[in-house]
């Protein structure tokens, strides 16, 4: 077939037409002007070819119509498909996007604190979550005949994620926040302070304990620590704040204890103490507070201690060392029955003490018959000797803590080391055990451990065990449920590092520490950059209150800010890692 069969039947008539004017034309020599007049009847035929095409031509309509209608109900089955497929899945990505933006909630960083978790967006979130609970209650019963098993089980574990996740609240965390004064971050370039919102300059040695508010009827995490210009510094006192468990949010700080008695300057320039080159402040008959120890006064009788016996409703203890030198240190307490809000006047733990009676640093502990168990240590020489000598004891109270006696002295099993700041945990009625804190030296840079089968009054010998650690403070929390310990330390040799800083978990009662959990990691030097880690908190969660077990945990963060860290068990089970796959 021809190119001209091919053709509509006005186009094939203007192209026979068309090529035999171009030769009659060439043949007279007018090539270029016929080609001008061809192009503008291609002009015209096109116009006239489309009023053929609607007019004329009455079956070229029908025809695209007919293809416009295909291609139209082609795209509407497919949309139809989407739709339907979106439709199906639209519980699942409603259950991902409500965990996404609430954890997205919970995490949100304020400029003041660690990490907001507004009411009204806990409101919304445990709305809207119980909604989605009844509505899977519905669809559970509709579905009762289903042969789908996994289905069902995959529903049942996310509904009872949820409702994990509403009821621990802002309890567990991610990442470690600070309790004022700015946002955490990995980095210490990165973190951003706000000195405005920092009570003082310097900060050091934390303690906490879990408290239900009975003013609010709240579950909080009250703190303390001391601060001033520098440790050892005139100014230093001891400061609390509270976390509110169900937002997150902070209270701002407040001084709980300063003692002033008018007594001679009777120190040292403790300048070293500071890298930061911080003036001495003015002498105002003031002294130096140091290791603030948070506990409850009804622990182990009326009620909980703060901790694994439950939270402390009644009367909370502060107690604390004042002094110059830490020879001569004295321990002192205030008390608190609204929470922590408001303290009692500082009075004298032990009447005429040198040196420092009752808990050093770490909790105390109400063992299983009621007794106070206050891990205790002492620094001066030895009676009769000029030579100091690092012992460690237990200080025992039937009383809930109005007289003290102190158990037999725990030294270490070789020559040449010292034991302080011990934390202690009873196993099972009768049988307490410590670790200790030990002096510096290369062969005595672990942490060592001391035995007791009579309820703390005789220990063993102390002995190293397979945690390194370079003479920095520590302490421990046992989860009595699952009998499981989390130890938070220094896992480092170099004595001028405090980091990291880790909680190492053990569930054959602290024989070994397989799996730990690293919350801050930055190398840097103490004495000449304050670049620390160091001196934790370690608190169980109280289980009866919080539904499960966990810890909350507190550490100083550059001798600058006060970190806190909380998780459940499980969650720290999920995060740790084999002790062998961390670096020192």
């Amino acid at each position: 077939m021809s190119f001209a069969k091919k053709l509509h039947p006005t186009k094939k008539k203007r192209a026979t037409e068309g090529v035999g004017v171009e030769k009659d034309d060439a043949r007279r020599g007018g090539h270029l002007f016929s080609i001008i007049n061809h192009r503008k009847s291609h002009l015209y035929d096109d116009v006239n070819d489309d009023e053929n095409i609607m007019g004329e031509n009455k079956n070229a309509m029908p025809i695209l119509r007919k293809r416009q209608l295909k291609r139209r109900v082609a795209c509407a089955v497919l949309c139809a498909c989407v739709v339907a497929f979106l439709f199906a899945r639209r519980g699942d990505y409603d259950d991902d996007d409500d965990d996404a933006n609430f954890e997205r909630r919970r995490r949100i960083k304020k400029p003041q604190h660690g990490y907001e978790d507004e009411e009204h967006d806990a409101a919304d979130f445990a709305a809207s979550s119980s909604r989605r609970d009844d509505d899977d209650d519905g669809d559970d019963e509709d579905n009762d005949d289903d042969d789908d098993d996994t289905n069902s089980f995959s529903r049942t574990q996310r509904r009872n994620n949820m409702r994990r996740v509403k009821r621990l609240g802002a309890l567990e965390l991610q990442t470690p926040e600070f309790a004022f004064g700015g946002q955490w971050a990995p980095s210490r370039n990165q973190a951003r302070l706000n000195e405005h919102a920092a009570p003082t300059f310097g900060c050091h040695a934390t303690t906490s304990i879990h408290v239900k508010n009975p003013l609010t009827d709240k579950q909080e995490v009250l703190v303390a620590w001391f601060g001033g210009s520098y440790e050892g510094a005139e100014d230093v006192g001891i400061w609390t704040a509270r976390r509110d468990e169900d937002t997150g949010v902070w209270s701002k700080p407040k001084l709980a204890a300063k003692k002033f008695r008018n007594k001679p300057y009777d120190g040292k320039n403790l300048k070293h103490n500071s890298p930061y080159n911080k003036p001495e402040p003015e002498r105002k008959g003031g002294e130096p507070h140091w290791n603030p120890v948070l506990f409850c006064g009804g622990a182990g009788e009326s009620d909980g201690d703060g901790a694994s016996l439950g939270s402390c409703e009644k009367e909370i203890v502060l107690y604390f060392k004042l002094g110059w030198k830490i020879w001569f240190w004295e321990t002192w307490e205030v008390r608190s029955r609204d929470g922590g809000d408001t303290w009692s006047e500082p009075k004298e733990t032990v009447i005429n003490d040198k040196g420092g009676r009752g808990p050093v640093k770490n909790k105390p502990i109400a063992l299983s018959d009621g007794t106070w168990l206050a891990p205790a240590s002492l620094e001066g020489p030895m009676p009769g000797q000029k030579r100091k000598q690092w012992r460690a004891f237990a200080d025992i109270s039937h009383d809930l803590g109005k007289t003290w006696k102190p158990s037999s002295i725990i030294l270490p099993s070789e020559n040449g080391y010292g034991n302080i700041q011990p934390t202690v945990w009873e196993s099972e009625p009768g049988h307490v055990h410590m670790l200790l804190r030990s002096s510096r030296g290369r062969k005595g840079m672990w942490i060592w451990r001391s035995d007791s089968k009579d309820g703390g009054k005789t220990w063993t010998q102390s002995r190293k065990t397979k945690l390194p650690n370079n003479n920095s403070g520590l302490d421990v929390a046992h989860l009595s449920k699952s009998k499981v310990l989390v130890l938070a330390y220094n896992h480092v040799m170099n004595v001028d590092s405090r980091s990291p800083i880790r909680l190492a978990i053990s569930k054959d009662n602290g024989e070994n520490w397989e799996l730990q959990v690293e919350l801050d990691n930055e190398k840097g030097s103490v004495h000449n950059a304050g670049h620390e880690y160091s001196y934790p908190s370690c608190v169980p969660w109280p289980a009866k209150e919080y539904g499960e077990e966990g810890v909350s945990v507190t550490y100083t963060w550059h001798r600058r800010r006060v970190a806190f860290f909380s998780a459940s068990l499980k969650e720290l089970l999920r995060m740790a890692k084999p002790n062998d796959q961390l670096s020192i």
